[in-house]
């Protein structure tokens, strides 16, 4: 579950357990931003989210650390800002 402000949120049922993922400034392998737009799983089980002000987070499937893509004018890889709201 993505949340304005919240993060990102996981609802494991058979447990009775919410995950959060948060952005902490002083972990590079946090969630980007703490409010989320879009998630995405791709082909391997990884898990791309949009955020609002912190571009694109992926976190593969056996990963624990966020890797994130961020909007760096002039680059070949800009996003071109880090309002991210859709993922294709």
């Amino acid at each position: 579950i993505g949340a304005l402000r919240e993060g990102l949120l996981r609802l494991d049922v058979a447990r009775g357990v919410v995950r959060q993922w948060r952005n902490d400034p002083s972990d590079a392998g946090s969630l980007g931003a703490d409010s989320v737009q879009r998630i995405a799983f791709d082909a391997e089980g990884g898990l791309w989210v949009a955020t609002i002000g912190g571009g694109v987070s992926h976190r593969c499937a056996d990963c624990t650390a966020f890797r994130h893509w961020r909007s760096r004018p002039g680059a070949d890889d800009d996003l071109g800002g880090d309002l991210a709201n859709t993922l294709w």
